[in-house]
Order: structure tokens, then C-alpha cells, then sequence
């Protein structure tokens, strides 16, 4: 895995802390976090700007003209030099990320809380299975260790097509009967990559209750007994 795609990964699963980002050097502006240093022996600057949402930008300045280096950023750009200046710049980037960021792979307050929720209520921890999506874990049943809940992340545009953005959502195995029930309902959707006739897709942005989607955890988990 290239330092650019290593990176990129990671800020699926971590954002920036202001006092680490203070500490390494960083100083905030109206357009983010600043903070620049040289690479390639001194021939450029690489200018990092973090932004408001936790995602790293920069800018590549070569010392002699004062110019951006544009090339560093487009992809069909080839060879040897160019390459090796997408390493420096990515390997910059994993430093700041390991030393400026913490894990903190879901973003919704909500389902940080649902997360807390299902491991205080059933006594298990939640998996992280794979490692191209940071933020997709599951729950098992403790005696069979069949899934009884998972989260994710998906574009919006995958539920409703008419929609824009990413958002979190939980899937859970409902009775047909039920999962029927709740697809009439705001903040329900057909199972996102399950078996549609037995699992149903909540939405974790508020528009369902904590409470509402405990009831239908505790129906999931009886499910897989």
C-alpha cells in the first residue's frame, strides 16, 4: 500500500486533536491548522492545511521559483521524480495523522451512543473485521456468535437516490413482519448488502430515537438466538 492510500485509509477512522495538532507544531488560521516543512533536500515546502471536517490538504512549493507543483496532485501524472515526491508527501502525512490525530472511527454522537449501549447492555465488544473499512464493525451473539447488529458507513445515495452525502447506519435482523412494519417509517431502509427478506437498515443521524432503535436491537438479538 502506497503512503497516499495508507493515509487516506486512516482518516476514515481518526480525527485531528487541537492540542496535539498545537503541540506538533500547527497554527490555526481562518482556513485551518497551518504548518509546513521541507522535503526533498530542501528543494520544496510542503505546505499541510488542516481543515475544518479533519481532512489534510497541501501544497507543494518549489524553493526556486515560489511556485505550487501541481503535478504532485494529479493522478495520471507518471514518473520516477514525481513519484517519489507523492511518497515524501504521503509519508509527511502519516506522521502527522499518527502523532495529531486519535481513532475515532464514528463520527455520529449517535452511534457512539448505540455502541455504548450495545456493549454495556449485552457484554460484548464490537468487531473491526476489515481492514479497508475502519468503520464497519459487527456484534455477535455471545453463545453462537452469529451477527446480530453492524454499522457502517454509506453514501445516502445508496438508500434513497435522491439523497446527497455519507451518513452511519445499523443493520439488524428483524421478523419479515416487522421489517415490513418499519419500512413504512422515516429512518428505515431495506438491509444495505444483506438479506433484504430478514434484515433492515436504520439510519444513525437523529431521525430515530435512541430508544426506538435499542427496542429493535433487542429484536435483532433475539433473532440469532
Amino acid at each position: 500500500m502506497t503512503p497516499e492510500k495508507e493515509w487516506r485509509l486512516l482518516l476514515r477512522s481518526h480525527q485531528p486533536v487541537s492540542e496535539k495538532l498545537e503541540a506538533f507544531g500547527f497554527r490555526q488560521t481562518e482556513d485551518g491548522w497551518y504548518w509546513a516543512c521541507p522535503i526533498h533536500a530542501g528543494d520544496y515546502e510542503m505546505q499541510i492545511v488542516i481543515l475544518a471536517d479533519g481532512r489534510p490538504d497541501y501544497t507543494l512549493i518549489d524553493q526556486k521559483t515560489m511556485e505550487a507543483y501541481a503535478l504532485v496532485k494529479v493522478a495520471s501524472a507518471q514518473g520516477a521524480y514525481v513519484e517519489a515526491l507523492r511518497k515524501e508527501c504521503g509519508d509527511v502525512l502519516l506522521t502527522v495523522i499518527d502523532r495529531c490525530y486519535d481513532r475515532q472511527p464514528h463520527r455520529q454522537p449517535q452511534t457512539r451512543r448505540i455502541l455504548k449501549w450495545i456493549e454495556e447492555t449485552y457484554a460484548v465488544k464490537g468487531e473491526y473485521l476489515w481492514n479497508d473499512h475502519p468503520d464497519y464493525v459487527v456484534f455477535r451473539h455471545p453463545e453462537n456468535r452469529r451477527w446480530f447488529a453492524m454499522i457502517l458507513s454509506v453514501s445516502r445515495h445508496k438508500l434513497y437516490s435522491e439523497q446527497e452525502g455519507e451518513v452511519e447506519i445499523l443493520n439488524l435482523k428483524l421478523s419479515p413482519d416487522r421489517l415490513q412494519e418499519c419500512l413504512r417509517h422515516p429512518g428505515y431502509a431495506p438491509g444495505y448488502h444483506m438479506n433484504k427478506k430478514y434484515w433492515c437498515t436504520l439510519l444513525l443521524d437523529d431521525t430515530l430515537s435512541d430508544e426506538e432503535i435499542w427496542q429493535r436491537i433487542e429484536e435483532s438479538q433475539a433473532q440469532t438466538r
